[in-house]
């Protein structure tokens, strides 16, 4: 999953000069987009890969977990088209490809094939 893992030892957060990104008091990476000067520091410092470098201008799909709205379920879940985001109890499950990647957020990966994203021909 392409998503901030909120690192404990936050290697983005220690390589960013500008403080752009930082620790929130609830864990959570917290970005600055007006302090960022897209030096790159925070792509190559995240042991994961998150940050894209050719992204890092307009990085604003990381998940924060709707903190501070009051809503019961996330607008994410509720806009969904595809409804490929859901609220539920969760385990990690490696067998069934269910991983968490954060305190709240787990994710489930399917396997799949060009073939199956390929339109059939009649």
């Amino acid at each position: 999953a392409t998503i901030c893992r909120h690192c404990e030892e936050a290697p983005c957060v220690n390589a960013c000069y500008h403080n752009a990104l930082e620790r929130a008091s609830d864990g959570h990476i917290k970005r600055y987009k007006m302090r960022c000067t897209s030096c790159k520091s925070c792509a190559v410092g995240c042991p994961f890969g998150i940050i894209f470098q050719d992204f890092i201008p307009y990085l604003d799909s990381k998940c924060d977990y709707c903190i501070g709205v009051s809503e019961e379920i996330p607008k994410c879940v509720t806009t969904c088209p595809h409804k490929a985001i859901e609220v539920k109890e969760v385990e990690e499950d490696l067998e069934k490809n269910i991983f968490f990647v954060g305190e709240h957020l787990a994710v489930h990966t399917l396997k799949w094939s060009r073939e199956d994203v390929q339109p059939k021909k009649k």
